[in-house]
């Protein structure tokens, strides 16, 4: 398993192998399953074959954001089936059609737009039309994710029927540059703002710069202007699980989502 943990798992795959990074939110899990790691340097994407080899695997799941030298490597190993993590639903009911089992995709899918559904009557519930826009801090520059030109947040808009901020639907036309200036934070008149701050899983970032970063950026007059700074609209979550891709990491954001603008209402994630 390269880069497909979260699809595998959320499926119920058997896994013999896969990259356990401490930092995963579905590290201690794996690492209870007793799967074997698969070192894989995150700068460079070198995956380690050998310890690939040694399992013996009966087929591959990769992402395919890997390179083709990667994939022709793997696949003389063992069939290797490449898939867009970002697709998160295609992803799921694909990777259960190279395991056979189709029918293990389409139930999955069902139960994650039950949880989508319910989650959605209730924020809309509680905060209507209100605007809502995700903001990312880093080590050098300031993120602000666009209404769908980025998979990260898009799911927001379109599946739980959220309310992009103008400057987020703004930023759809700048496609790759999600950066925003420090000077420009004044025109985010979100109602309700999300806020990460470090890198992901299988990032090189340094997390503690950025997190120091947005220590700094608390204190900056322009951020106390924010209205949803003001009003106390602002929620902090875990980027790991933000800036991941899959069911079981858009599952978890959409609870701290539910838990946040409709904590009224009780609704079962496990079913």
């Amino acid at each position: 398993m390269i880069g497909l943990e979260d699809t595998a798992v959320s499926l119920g795959i058997p896994i013999a192998a896969a990259h356990l990074s401490k930092n995963s939110y579905l590290y201690p899990l794996m690492k209870e399953e007793g799967i074997a790691d698969i070192p894989i340097n995150a700068e460079t994407k070198t995956i380690n074959l050998e310890a690939v080899q040694q399992v013996r695997p009966d087929l591959i799941l990769m992402r395919d954001s890997y390179d083709r030298n990667a994939y022709n490597a793997l696949a003389k190993i063992a069939p290797v089936v490449a898939l867009d993590l970002q697709k998160e639903e295609l992803t799921a009911l694909a990777a259960a059609r190279a395991v056979g089992q189709p029918e293990r995709g389409e139930e999955r899918l069902r139960a994650y737009y039950d949880v989508v559904k319910r989650a959605r009557l209730a924020i809309k519930g509680q905060i209507g039309s209100a605007t809502v826009a995700y903001l990312r801090v880093l080590q050098k520059e300031i993120r602000l994710y666009p209404y769908s030109a980025n998979a990260t947040n898009r799911f927001m808009y379109e599946l739980l029927n959220l309310r992009p901020d103008p400057m987020a639907v703004q930023l759809d036309k700048a496609k790759n540059n999600l950066a925003i200036s420090l000077e420009s934070l004044p025109d985010l008149r979100a109602d309700y703002l999300i806020l990460s701050s470090g890198y992901g899983a299988s990032s090189s970032g340094n997390s503690g710069a950025a997190r120091r970063r947005y220590e700094a950026l608390r204190e900056d007059p322009l951020w106390k202007t924010l209205p949803a700074v003001r009003e106390g609209h602002l929620l902090e979550v875990d980027g790991v699980v933000w800036n991941a891709h899959g069911l079981i990491a858009k599952e978890r954001v959409i609870e701290d989502l539910a838990d946040w603008l409709a904590p009224a209402n009780e609704i079962d994630y496990n079913q």
